[in-house]
């Protein structure tokens, strides 16, 4: 835990131990984040087209997935329009995966900075899967989510497979990135 907090820890999202929880994988990681942030009839907010994973464990869980579009001709960005009009009294997270699987993209930090608008007006957890933070194409920087808000609680999940090719080892974690304790519960 504490090798992985001394990799992942910014100035503006720092990190210690005790904030790095260790999982089977990333896709254990999915499944924690999505089991302790949303109970049975609440909803979660999924990307479309999106890792098929989450809506599996949203189901599994009897939590509604609800997916928001990723716009082809805009590079498969957030529809945000479309993201925030899901939203209602029972959304109890929302899902982003950046750099983006199936599609490939990296968002800018401005369209991060729009969807963490969308979580901070409605004051919703994120969930940033970002397991392929260090593999963007040529030329692209990636931006932790978590470097861009001192506000919205987020759950940033990662692991060792994808970056250094080591499937079968399963070690992934979540990074609870929570300057303001709203997730003191979720901790216990």
């Amino acid at each position: 835990r504490e090798a992985v907090a001394n990799k992942y820890t910014h100035p503006l999202a720092p990190l210690t131990a005790n904030d790095v929880v260790m999982t089977s994988g990333c896709s254990g990681a999915v499944e924690m984040a999505i089991s302790v942030l949303c109970n049975e009839g609440q909803n979660i907010l999924l990307p479309r087209p999106g890792f098929c994973l989450y809506n599996t464990v949203a189901g599994s869980r009897n939590v509604e997935a609800r997916l928001y579009n990723l716009l082809a001709e805009k590079n498969w960005e957030v529809d945000i329009e479309h993201m925030e009009s899901l939203i209602d009294e029972n959304t109890a997270a929302i899902l982003i995966n950046n750099p983006s699987n199936p599609c490939g993209s990296n968002f800018t930090k401005a369209h991060l900075k729009a969807i963490l608008g969308v979580c901070e007006r409605h004051r919703i957890p994120l969930i940033s899967d970002e397991i392929y933070a260090d593999m963007v194409f040529s030329g692209q920087v990636f931006t932790p989510t978590a470097t861009l808000t001192s506000t919205v609680p987020i759950l940033t999940l990662g692991g060792l497979a994808k970056q250094w090719l080591v499937p079968g080892w399963r070690i992934g974690w979540i990074l609870i990135n929570d300057r303001n304790n709203a997730f003191a519960q979720v901790r216990q």
